[in-house]
């Protein structure tokens, strides 16, 4: 599932182009995504950091897993934390059951790539509870139904969160 604009995507992270498999383009961005994390984040942790890499690419480009973080605690609540976003329901903490897509499921535009991308980041390197409060007041703007399934979204990843805290010891 390509969920980010490609382009979007691209040009933050200063990517390589956009190839023709998808395949050969995740594997590069995955590399090109890890060095850009290095660089403008070089305190985080090697783990956050490969989770980001990871996760950015694979809802570029509808590849995911293989790269050794998925089974992580901060890789699994941060990949909750992007589903949220995107107006899905990820699994509650003990749920075995894959998310629900939201309704009418679609790439997102170039300004919800970016904005979501923006609460990642500050999901992954500075704070998943700073993260987790900014989204809970986006979710205070958005209309009823949407807010509510959002908060429901956002308490299954702060959930998730409490019951798997992620180590992320440098």
């Amino acid at each position: 599932m390509e969920l980010f604009d490609p382009e979007t995507v691209r040009t933050r992270y200063g990517l390589s182009p956009y190839r023709q498999m998808p395949a050969e383009r995740s594997f590069a961005w995955v590399g090109e995504l890890f060095s850009w994390t290095a660089h403008h984040y070089p305190e985080a942790p090697v783990l956050a950091r490969a989770v980001f890499a990871a996760l950015v690419a694979g809802y570029t480009t509808g590849l995911f897993g293989g790269y050794g973080t998925d089974e992580e605690p901060l890789h699994q609540a941060a990949d909750a934390f992007i589903q949220a976003l995107a107006g899905w329901l990820p699994p509650a903490p003990d749920d075995d059951l894959p998310f629900s897509y939201g309704p009418g499921w679609r790439r997102l535009s170039p300004e919800e790539t970016t904005a979501i991308l923006t609460m990642v980041e500050v999901f992954l390197f500075v704070d998943p509870g700073v993260a987790l409060g900014r989204a809970l007041h986006a979710a205070d703007h958005l209309d009823p139904p949407e807010a509510m399934r959002r908060r429901e979204a956002l308490a299954r990843v702060r959930a998730y969160l409490a019951a798997n805290p992620p180590d992320i010891s440098p």
